[in-house]
């Protein structure tokens, strides 16, 4: 598998309806009063009831964090869609910087090496950025910028690059991965949400330019596979991938093509159909028959 298929994005699980449970928590024997006839707590109902308010005290947190955002909120434009509402993106925030950083976090440099030089300016930095073809230098590049100081103004260059050039689909892509720095400088919040659904229109935006954009219907496809069932944008992801397996079977065949069947197959496998999952993994590893995830499929599953 391609390094760069490994996506910097990922959503979060929505906040659940928090209760309260603070005003019953049992005592332990030593705290009841002597004359109160009360069975004495075994420790690990203790034990449990911690575990149940530090869940409570979180998702009491996650819910200010979507009061929050719904107070705060702009009116939303005559005809937007559900992507543009302030709930959701308080609801895809969570996770996003967890996995991103995960993905994104520079490579370790070798004891003695010399650090990177500093960027002169945002340009230098941006510049930069074009002329480094692969994932794992990106990143490094993207973890420079931001560490600079520079995120804001380089994503600002890839802006102004892509309605330079608004009918090249390539732009639109490169802005959404842009987009996605953004959501790991965020952080948690409404605010990595909102950059995570302006990738999204991003990539969007390529495949209204060019409908058989492989990348960029891969990048939504997966992207949308990560948000939370509640929305129900599994079936879209699903669909999206589907297109994209339909597709692929027109294009000069490529390794990354693999990918496809094994992403469908771990969305109809997570959607609890498992026949669906195991064609899904089966086609792929009948095209490509060395490759090892899909296998490792197909024998997990029984196959």
């Amino acid at each position: 598998m391609n390094s760069w298929i490994v996506l910097p994005v990922a959503v979060a699980a929505a906040a659940a309806t928090a209760f309260t449970v603070t005003e019953f928590r049992p005592q332990s024997a030593a705290a009841q009063p002597a004359s109160a006839a009360v069975a004495t707590v075994p420790p690990e109902w203790e034990r449990k009831f911690e575990a149940l308010l530090a869940e409570n005290q979180k998702l009491h947190t996650e819910l200010e964090l979507l009061r929050q955002a719904i107070d705060s909120r702009a009116p939303l434009a005559q005809g937007a869609g559900a992507l543009d509402s302030s709930v959701v993106e308080a609801a895809v925030a969570r996770a996003l910087e967890a996995r991103g950083h995960a993905v994104a976090a520079a490579p370790v440099r070798a004891e003695g090496a010399t650090a990177a030089p500093e960027f002169a300016d945002a340009q230098s930095a941006f510049d930069e950025l074009l002329r480094t073809g692969t994932y794992e230098g990106r990143e490094e590049l993207w973890k420079r910028i931001r560490d600079a100081g520079l995120l804001d103004e380089v994503v600002a260059e890839f802006e102004a690059r892509a309605e330079a050039d608004p009918q090249d689909p390539e732009l639109r892509l490169d802005l959404g991965q842009a987009y996605l720095q953004k959501i790991f400088a965020a952080g948690q919040g409404p605010e990595a949400g909102k950059w995570a659904i302006k990738a999204d229109q991003a990539f969007d935006d390529a495949l209204a330019l060019d409908d058989h954009h492989w990348k960029a219907r891969f990048f939504k496809a997966t992207s949308l596979s990560f948000w939370p069932p509640i929305f129900g944008k599994q079936a879209e992801a699903i669909h999206q991938f589907e297109i994209l397996a339909e597709q692929q079977k027109t294009q000069p065949k490529q390794a990354d093509f693999a990918q496809t069947h094994l992403w469908l197959g771990n969305l109809y496998q997570q959607t609890g159909q498992l026949e669906k999952a195991k064609g899904a993994w089966s086609q792929g590893l009948a095209l490509f028959p060395g490759d090892a995830e899909l296998a490792a499929k197909l024998e997990a599953a029984g196959n």
